[in-house]
């Protein structure tokens, strides 16, 4: 069996695992107890909250890669090209926010770029590897902390409201 058809299974089987429940790396980052505390000043809000961005994007992006994949001009050595330059900015972030897994699964993969040697066993890959970030984009979202938007609600636009955002810009 071909090393990339092995990771897709690893990757396929974590799927799965995670389908119906969030799996403890991200349990981990929403409950604060990652061993090297990333965040600042002492709380992770930040670091849920950074993280939760990164996730989401990046399976935004994930999906215009794979998008650009299935174009029929775009050819295999711009594919790893893309991977290669694009994944690394967001992986090596999220790993240090306790995605290890991912961290070593997105490893692997660009370990194994040079010896896929046709587009569509790539495609057949990267769409395997999306659907395992989708999952944990679902999970990302369902347990981020949005109660506290209450903190943040919108402030009538009453005259004295006017008023003082007139007096605080007179400097600028």
């Amino acid at each position: 069996m071909q090393k990339w058809k092995i990771l897709q299974e690893k990757i396929e089987n974590a799927t799965h695992e995670i389908w119906l429940e969030e799996n403890d790396e991200l349990k981990k980052t929403h409950l604060g107890l990652l061993p090297h505390k990333p965040g600042t000043y002492n709380q992770y809000f930040s670091t849920i909250d950074h993280a939760n961005g990164m996730i989401r994007d990046f399976a935004n992006i994930m999906y215009q890669i794979l998008v650009s994949f299935r174009n029929p001009d775009f050819d295999l050595k711009a594919a790893k090209i893309l991977c290669k330059n694009v994944h690394p900015g967001y992986i090596d972030y999220l790993r240090y926010s306790g995605y290890v897994t991912w961290g070593s699964f997105d490893k692997e993969f660009l370990s194994l770029l040079d010896e896929i040697d046709n587009k569509d066993d790539l495609i057949e890959l990267y769409g395997t590897y999306l659907k395992y970030i989708n999952k944990l984009t679902a999970w990302a979202y369902h347990y981020f902390p949005w109660e506290l938007g209450v903190f943040f609600p919108y402030r009538e636009r009453s005259k004295e409201f006017i008023n003082e955002l007139s007096s605080l810009s007179k400097d600028l």
